[in-house]
């Protein structure tokens, strides 16, 4: 039975069963993040938020056991690096952690790292353009950036050297050449390590990237370093070697969030290009983190090959994005870096009893809440009979690529039902990606003229009755090379909602599923259309990119707000939208725009530059540059469609938001 804080959580406090109005000025009060309550081993009773997007630590009251203010613990990740095309792993996020840290009752500004863009390659050519870095994560006070973590290195795509980082990145496939050096220290291993200097630019723990293969004959990229004690692995180049695949350095193990030894910072794997058909390996760091390599498989009897996308590195925990693999072309792109994390905690009082363990636990309005921000498994107590609430929001759409429309958010399920388990039981709660298919594919690879990039569902697997289910959003529609331009694609499986239709042309958006709404129509002109959002049956979700040249892109449809069981005034799950408050999920991503007009808003906000609902804006390459926009990590949103023609790197779509189960049951 896990035992957390009866501290004073949204105007009630819980402890021993009985409320009090006002909270014990012995411990600390603050709100943002999503929020965890916890005992150790040793007795100690802890209170933790964490960041997977940017946002605010409101510190309102400084306990009186903080010592004056000291006594916090902060975990700092950066954004992992981004995967190369036919090429290295993504190096990791540096990992900076330090305890006992003084805080003051002020307002600190959270900014998680974004993952870097993997490496991509333009339409009809060879020429792989480099993978990007990760971004720095900080935490900052009204004067000063307290803690800083530097994201990880991009990994070299083909025959290009990896890019220096938090941790570097891994050299590209075919060519001996530089690895990314790590910025951060060796990790000695162990659990709760604490940095060596938590304020310094290279205080954190990082590892150079792997180097590619020592000859010029095919073979695969070097793995992404790690934040833990392992170098990026070297890629091997021929048929005797045991493995064809250079691993992504080991992640550093932290127990800040809830207890339990989490993975951060793990390296992306190297892609892998064998000579003969091996069987696909995992190759991310220990933990797995960071993102699988993509690999190349060979049919027989010909030597046909089929490319596979690198996968992306987890977000909230600054993996690198895997590395992808390569026939001979520079076609397939990377996995993008996963986005990095803040996490605060510190001590509290009273204790109180849940009846189930598994994911993020809190208290709220008589309730026990479980916040599941990556997947895990929610295990009942013996005996546990209760109603249980729950909002299950599958992962949102990618957008597409080149005159992008945006990708659609994930579809969501929530109601109530009964839950009884005389003994103790498992239930697997699997958290579904954003689609993140970001650039042109390999004309071998499969559906090579549907580039639509879907979500995943989310999976709840409750006892029946109780459905378990969610869709992933449809991906937006693209420009495919050579083909057919691509309208967006269709809400899958259940309640999943549409891909918004390319623009430069008359492009449908993507159906809807179930009670998921449509994408919209992009117009006869150079605007594409946002992704449908969140919504009920028969609403519509993007509208129609504007007449005329360099017209605008359209918005994503409107989010919705999460049940108001979940509406912890504490916690900073969800994110902001057209209400008076915060706790909205998915909005559909805003389509490209051509040149004079504005580019699509996410979630249907009026102002592009800051989206409604988590969801992701649209691209534009002329006369000013703006690269699309990845939809908020947990938020089921659709990602922003890619500019019309700029670089590869521009055209590229933004990724779609992970999903999220919250379950709530009385306490």
């Amino acid at each position: 039975m896990p035992v957390f804080t009866g501290s004073k959580i949204g105007g009630l406090a819980f402890g021993g069963g009985s409320a009090v109005s006002a909270p014990d000025s012995q411990y600390t009060e603050a709100s943002g993040g999503a929020i965890a309550e916890y005992a150790t081993p040793t007795g100690d009773i802890y209170r933790s938020h964490t960041f997977t997007a940017s946002g605010s630590l409101v510190v309102s009251q400084i306990g009186t056991d903080a010592g004056g203010g000291a006594g916090y613990d902060i975990l700092a990740v950066g954004g992992g690096g981004g995967g190369g095309s036919s090429g290295g792993g993504g190096g990791a996020g540096m990992v900076v952690y330090a305890v006992d840290q003084t805080l003051a009752a002020q307002t600190y500004t959270v900014t998680v790292g974004q993952g870097g863009w993997a490496g991509v390659s333009a339409p009809g050519t060879n020429a792989a353009s480099s993978a990007q870095p990760g971004d720095q994560t900080t935490f900052a006070s009204p004067t000063a950036t307290l803690f800083y973590a530097p994201g990880g290195g991009g990994g070299g795509s083909h025959n290009q050297d990896g890019l220096d980082g938090g941790s570097g990145g891994g050299h590209g496939r075919d060519t001996p050449g530089t690895l990314g050096d790590g910025e951060g220290s060796p990790h000695p291993g162990g659990i709760d390590v604490e940095s060596p200097s938590p304020q310094s630019v290279t205080s954190g723990f990082g590892r150079p990237g792997g180097q590619g293969p020592d000859n010029s004959g095919p073979g695969c990229g070097g793995g992404g370093g790690g934040g833990a004690a392992t170098d990026g692995q070297q890629g091997r180049d021929g048929p005797t070697q045991n493995t064809y695949y250079g691993l992504g350095g080991d992640g550093a193990r932290y127990t800040i969030a809830y207890g339990t030894s989490v993975y951060y910072g793990a390296g992306g794997g190297g892609g892998n290009q064998p000579p003969t058909p091996v069987p696909f390996q995992t190759n991310a760091g220990t933990g797995n983190p960071g993102g699988n390599g993509g690999y190349t498989a060979f049919s027989a009897p010909s030597p046909t090959a089929t490319e596979t996308l690198g996968q992306p590195g987890l977000s909230g925990r600054g993996g690198g994005g895997g590395g992808a693999s390569g026939s001979g072309g520079s076609t397939a792109p990377g996995g993008n870096g996963g986005d990095g994390t803040v996490i605060v905690r510190y001590k509290v009082g009273a204790t109180h009893t849940a009846s189930a363990s598994g994911g993020l636990i809190s208290a709220y309005g008589g309730k026990i809440i479980h916040t599941f921000l990556n997947s895990g498994t929610f295990t009942t107590d013996a005996g546990f009979n209760k109603t249980v609430e729950y909002f299950v929001l599958g992962g949102g759409g990618g957008g597409g690529w080149d005159f992008g429309g945006g990708g659609g958010a994930g579809g969501q399920m929530q109601g109530s039902g009964p839950v009884n388990t005389p003994t103790s039981t498992a239930m697997p709660m699997s958290i579904g990606r954003g689609g993140y298919i970001t650039s042109i594919e390999a004309s071998s690879m499969p559906n090579a003229a549907d580039k639509r990039s879907e979500g995943t569902p989310s999976v709840a697997s409750f006892p029946s009755p109780i459905g378990t289910t969610t869709a992933g959003g449809g991906g937006g529609g693209g420009y495919s090379d050579p083909g057919p331009h691509r309208p967006g694609g269709a809400g899958n499986a259940n309640k999943g909602c549409g891909g918004g239709g390319r623009g430069n042309g008359s492009h449908p958006g993507g159906a809807a599923n179930g009670e998921g709404t449509a994408g919209g129509d992009s117009a006869s002109q150079t605007g594409a259309s946002g992704g449908g959002g969140i919504g009920g049956p028969g609403e519509d979700g993007g509208e129609s990119g504007g007449p005329g040249a360099g017209s605008s892109g359209g918005p994503g449809g409107s989010g919705l707000q999460l049940p108001t069981t979940f509406r912890d005034p504490a916690s900073g799950v969800g994110f902001p939208g057209p209400g008076p408050s915060g706790f909205w999920v998915g909005g559909g991503g805003g389509g490209a725009c051509y040149t004079s007009g504005t580019v699509g808003s996410g979630g249907n906000s009026p102002d592009p530059a800051n989206p409604y609902a988590g969801g992701g804006y649209g691209g534009k390459y002329s006369p000013t540059v703006v690269i699309a926009s990845s939809a908020k990590a947990n938020s089921g949103a659709g990602g922003g469609g890619g500019a019309a023609n700029g670089s590869a790197l521009q055209r590229s779509a933004g990724v779609g938001g992970s999903g999220l189960i919250l379950i709530a049951y009385p306490e």
